[in-house]
């Protein structure tokens, strides 16, 4: 992945479309390919077209169209996409790690009850 990104690079194209650019990477490389998806947007003012079924990369974006049997059933901002819990377990879609402990933390009486707890999760949610 990290050299087809490089040679996208060289091509210096405006547009870059990457497809499942962080499947079958270990932990470390989702990192670094993350943090290089991020650089080609903001350091390079790339336009970058990401097809993923890891909502934690999508949750990196300025606005997600969740697809379904080749439809658009969704679209919108990240922090609206995921509000759709059920549409997206009906799409075979994970939520994202940090709104998944956001959740199972809400539905526990003694994590509840902890208001730092849950706006400490919360924050690492909307940070992505």
């Amino acid at each position: 992945q990290r050299v087809a990104i490089a040679g996208i690079l060289a091509m210096n194209c405006d547009v870059v479309i990457l497809d499942e650019a962080t499947s079958m990477l270990d932990p470390q490389g989702v990192s670094d390919i993350t943090k290089l998806i991020v650089e080609l947007k903001e350091k390079y003012h790339k336009t970058i077209i990401t097809i993923t079924h890891d909502l934690d990369l999508a949750g990196l974006s300025d606005r997600i169209i969740v697809m379904k049997e080749g439809n658009i059933i969704s679209e919108g901002k990240p922090e609206e996409i995921f509000k759709e819990r059920h549409m997206l377990k009906s799409s075979n879609l994970d939520m994202p790690f940090g709104l998944r402990m956001y959740d199972e933390a809400s539905r526990n009486p003694k994590l509840n009850a902890n208001e730092k707890l849950m706006e400490a999760l919360w924050e690492y949610h909307l940070k992505g």
